[in-house]
């Protein structure tokens, strides 16, 4: 039950759900991409993954980043007290897995910038009231 501490504007909690919801999806769709092999790196790309596998890559994608993403998508949905921590947790985990992803591919996609902005978003939603 949603108790008046944890009460939050319903606009808020919606595009929190549903941009977690979101991520959570590019994310899956990404990992099976690169562990089934229908998403392709360049070579050179792909030489500068850990141990020259995308499979890890992607299985890291899902565990590091999807997992987490679809919680956060599942607790913000149903109005759980636990949606702030791990809002703000789903979002130093964006930034920090692109942090990561550009030390090891050195390389920089119009993606990295936009989800180093989601990823604060979500560090900043649950400070909004």
């Amino acid at each position: 039950m949603l108790q008046a501490s944890e009460a939050l504007a319903p606009p808020v909690h919606r595009a929190v759900a549903v941009g977690a919801l979101s991520v959570a999806i590019a994310a899956w769709v990404g990992a099976a991409g690169l562990m089934l092999g229908f998403t392709s790196l360049p070579p050179a790309l792909e030489a500068r993954l850990p141990l020259d596998s995308p499979v890890l890559g992607g299985a890291a994608l899902a565990l590091v980043v999807a997992l987490p993403y679809s919680l956060l998508g599942l607790w913000t949905w149903r109005h759980d007290s636990r949606w702030r921590i791990e809002s703000t947790v789903c979002g130093l985990i964006l930034l920090s897995w692109i942090a990561i992803e550009l030390a090891f591919l050195r390389e920089v996609s119009f993606l990295h910038p936009l989800c180093v902005i989601v990823g604060a978003g979500f560090v900043w939603a649950p400070r909004r009231r």
